[in-house]
């Protein structure tokens, strides 16, 4: 699925599993584009635990710990961030994301 079909899903999700479906496979082909997101473990965390206004942020610091940049992934976090602040924001207490090390720490996975 490319960039922008991926953001109209985002966009039409009418609530939380519509979000979740249209976000389904996103981090498969994010790291199929950009490998070093695979070492992004908080990035990862934060996604999988639907956190995405936290991924926002855990994409920005890691661009900026690694020097590169990964925008249509930025692109898609952002709109996953703004819908899922539109149907709400975070049931049940709100979505987490664990903190993991950064690239420049050295720790394997």
């Amino acid at each position: 699925m490319n960039t922008d079909q991926r953001i109209d899903g985002i966009q039409q999700a009418q609530n939380y599993d519509d979000l979740h479906t249209a976000m389904d496979g996103f981090l498969d082909e994010a790291q199929a584009r950009y490998p070093a997101l695979e070492q992004a473990g908080e990035l990862k965390a934060c996604i999988g635990g639907s956190a995405f206004a936290q991924a926002v942020v855990a994409l920005k610091q890691y661009q900026a710990a690694t020097g590169e940049t990964y925008p249509r992934a930025q692109r898609v976090i952002k709109a996953a961030a703004v819908k899922h602040a539109a149907l709400g924001g975070a049931p049940g207490g709100g979505p987490t994301c664990a903190s993991s090390p950064q690239p420049e720490s050295g720790t394997g996975a």
